[in-house]
C-alpha cells in the first residue's frame, strides 16, 4: 500500500510542443498553420505596425522541473515578417535527478524576418537543463534574437551551486553551420574564471544576421555611450555576417537594457522600420 500511495503521489511530467508556419496573407503576416498539444500556445496575433505579427508565447505552468518537455518549430515563408516574444521568464526548477528539456527550431526564408526576443531563462539551484536552439536562413533572410540566462536567484542570495545547465545555439545558412555555442554549466564550474562567467550570475547573447553592412565599432560605440548604472562586461563580434554581442551582468535588467537600444538600432538598419516594443513587456 505505501508503494502505491508513493506512486500515485509521482508528479506527471508536462509534454508540450507549438508548431507555427507563418506567411503573408492580405498585406499582413499571418499564421495559417498552428498545431500544439500540451500547454503551449500563443495568444491572439497583434498588429501594432503593418504587415510585422506579434506573437506573445504562452506556457501556462510558468516553468520546467524534471523531465518536462517543450518543443517549438517555428517556420515563416518567403516574405512574412514575425516578432516574437514571451510574458515573462522561463523558470527551470530543481531537479530530481532528470533534465528538463526545450527544443526550439525557427525556419526563415527567403526575404522573411524575425524577431526572436524573450524574456530570460531562470535556473534555479538544483536545477537539470538541456535548452537547444537552432536557426535556419537564407541569403536574404533577415534574423535578430537574444537569449538571456540567469543562474540561480541572486536577488534572493541564492547562489548556483549544485544541478547542471546546457544550451546550445546553431545557426545556419543555405544548411551551412555559421555559429555553434554552448552554454554549459555545472556544479564543477568556476563562475569566476576570466574565461567564463567573471564572478556576474547572467549571461546574454545577442545575434543578428547582416543582410547589409554594418559595423561592429558601431555596436561597440553604442553600448559604451549607454547609460548603464550597475557593472557589465561585453564583446562584439561579426564573422560570415552574423552580428554577435556578449554581455555579462548580474541583472536581467542590465543586459535588457544593452540589447533593447541595439535592437531598436538595428531594427531601423536592417528593416528600414521603427521598434514598436511589445505591449507585453511593459505589464
Amino acid at each position: 500500500m505505501q508503494e502505491e500511495s508513493s506512486k500515485s503521489h509521482q508528479r506527471e511530467p508536462w509534454k508540450a510542443n507549438l508548431s507555427l508556419t507563418l506567411a503573408p496573407l492580405h498585406h499582413k503576416t499571418r499564421v495559417i498553420k498552428s498545431r500544439h498539444a500540451g500547454p503551449l500556445r500563443i495568444q491572439r496575433p497583434f498588429y501594432p505596425e503593418e504587415h510585422c505579427c506579434h506573437l506573445y508565447l504562452l506556457h501556462p505552468p510558468g516553468g520546467l522541473a524534471s523531465k518536462d518537455e517543450l518543443t517549438l518549430n517555428v517556420q515563416l515563408k518567403s516574405n512574412a515578417h514575425a516578432l516574437m516574444t514571451a510574458p515573462g521568464a522561463t523558470k527551470f526548477y530543481r531537479s530530481s535527478g532528470d533534465d528538463a528539456v526545450v527544443s526550439q527550431t525557427f525556419v526563415v526564408e527567403d526575404n522573411a524576418a524575425l524577431e526572436w526576443l524573450p524574456h530570460e531563462n531562470i535556473f534555479f539551484n538544483g536545477s537539470q537543463s538541456k535548452t537547444q536552439t537552432a536557426i535556419y536562413l537564407k541569403d536574404s533572410s533577415q534574423y535578430i534574437g537574444w537569449e538571456m540566462n540567469s543562474l540561480a536567484r541572486p536577488a534572493n542570495q541564492e547562489p548556483f551551486s549544485e544541478g547542471n545547465i546546457l544550451s546550445t545555439l546553431r545557426i545556419y545558412r543555405n544548411k551551412t553551420l555559421l555559429l555553434h555555442e554552448s552554454f554549459c554549466i555545472s556544479s564543477a564550474t568556476n563562475l569566476q574564471s576570466k574565461a567564463g562567467m567573471q564572478g556576474f550570475t547572467m549571461q546574454g547573447t545577442l545575434v543578428v544576421h547582416l543582410t547589409k553592412v554594418l559595423s561592429a565599432d558601431d555596436a561597440r560605440t553604442m553600448i559604451e555611450n549607454l547609460s548603464i548604472p550597475r557593472p557589465f562586461v561585453f564583446g562584439v563580434t561579426i564573422v560570415d555576417k552574423l552580428l554577435v554581442v556578449r554581455v555579462l551582468s548580474d541583472f536581467a535588467e542590465t543586459i535588457r537594457n544593452i540589447f533593447i537600444p541595439l535592437w531598436v538600432w538595428l531594427r531601423k538598419a536592417l528593416l528600414n522600420k521603427e521598434a514598436i516594443e511589445p505591449r507585453i513587456w511593459l505589464t
